[in-house]
């Protein structure tokens, strides 16, 4: 059987018209939350972006600019995402070896899932996944065993994983909530999907030890210490979805003032979620330790935290710095076999 948990790290979390269809849907999508999805990608083919769009955006998303309206980022969105599973889909029982024996881009270079991060207690945060890339998993189990694996999926047909950006999303049960305020179809919860669906865009992206882009566990300190809902990159899901949902919020002419901020508040949500650095203690705590020491340092006793700040600032320690990672997609599609192929 195979196990998926470590790729919690390739799945969003939330606490508490074009020439054809973006998306193909399993027979398990609801024909509810089809029309929703395809509403929301009918609203980012129309969205006018009027406003200067900053170089950082560029940097990070890798869209090709000038970007001057949805249908831009529409055909971004395109070219990473294209199929869509139910909140019920279970991997194990579907998926299947297409090819024994298969040759990879960059054999053998896959990410270290064991260094996301070292995991630390949950914060007392209930959180709920939003939707999650399959294709990066699949791949992932696929290249580490040298075969081929593929997905059956119900209303769809078997399709070989071969590269991540197959672009198999599955719903998680905090794509569509059931809202004590608004409803499933105003503009600020429809905007909410979009980014949603960027995020996990960028988990199709990446080649070698950043297949996947893939997340970290929050370090200590973080208000979601202990979940893999942090980036340690410049480039990776939360810093796309922060960029996308910033300068689609700039440009939303029919959103409420209320709306907006619910909005800003979403994307300052996901910046804060890139990790800059890897360090020891918090730059706050150090901070807090420095102001105690100092008012200790006129008393003739040695503080084990003072001497260790000591000998830090002797032989600075070398801090990780997030870096911008190899965003190039990795694997070739592979060509779905049609019905009376498959009979021989």
């Amino acid at each position: 059987m195979f196990r998926f948990l470590p790729f919690l790290f390739l799945s969003s979390f939330a606490f508490a018209a074009t020439s054809g269809p973006l998306l193909n849907y399993g027979r398990d999508v609801s024909t509810e939350h089809r029309t929703l999805l395809n509403n929301d990608i009918a609203l980012l083919n129309a969205w006018p972006l009027q406003t200067q769009i900053e170089q950082d955006f560029y940097q990070v998303t890798d869209v090709v600019g000038p970007v001057s309206s949805g249908v831009d980022l529409l055909r971004w969105l395109g070219e990473r995402i294209s199929i869509v599973t139910g909140e019920g889909f279970d991997l194990n029982k579907n998926i299947y070896t297409e090819r024994a024996k298969y040759d990879f881009q960059l054999p053998g270079i896959l990410p270290d899932l064991s260094a996301r991060m070292t995991r630390s207690a949950p914060a007392q945060t209930k959180m709920s996944v939003v939707m999650a890339n399959m294709g990066p998993v699949v791949y992932y189990l696929s290249k580490s065993q040298g075969k081929l694996f593929g997905v059956d999926l119900a209303g769809i047909g078997k399709i070989p994983v071969s590269t991540p950006r197959v672009g198999l999303l599955q719903i998680g049960p905090g794509l569509f909530p059931a809202l004590k305020e608004g409803k499933l179809t105003d503009l600020d919860v429809s905007l909410s999907r979009l980014f949603t669906l960027f995020h996990e865009a960028r988990h199709s992206d990446g080649r070698g030890a950043a297949m996947g882009m893939m997340h970290i566990y929050c370090p200590v300190g973080h208000a979601y210490a202990g979940y893999p809902a942090c980036d340690f990159s410049l480039n990776g899901a939360y810093s796309v979805e922060g960029q996308i949902a910033k300068v689609m919020t700039e440009n939303c002419s029919k959103c409420t003032v209320a709306q907006k901020e619910k909005l800003r508040l979403s994307y300052l949500d996901s910046f804060s979620r890139v990790v800059k650095e890897k360090r020891k203690i918090s730059q706050e705590t150090e901070n807090a330790q420095r102001e105690a020491c100092a008012k200790l340092a006129d008393y003739p006793v040695k503080v084990p935290m003072c001497e260790e700040l000591k000998e830090r600032d002797l032989n600075p320690p070398v801090i990780p710095r997030a870096p911008f990672l190899d965003s190039r997609p990795e694997g070739v599609r592979e060509k779905r076999k049609g019905f009376f192929e498959r009979l021989f």
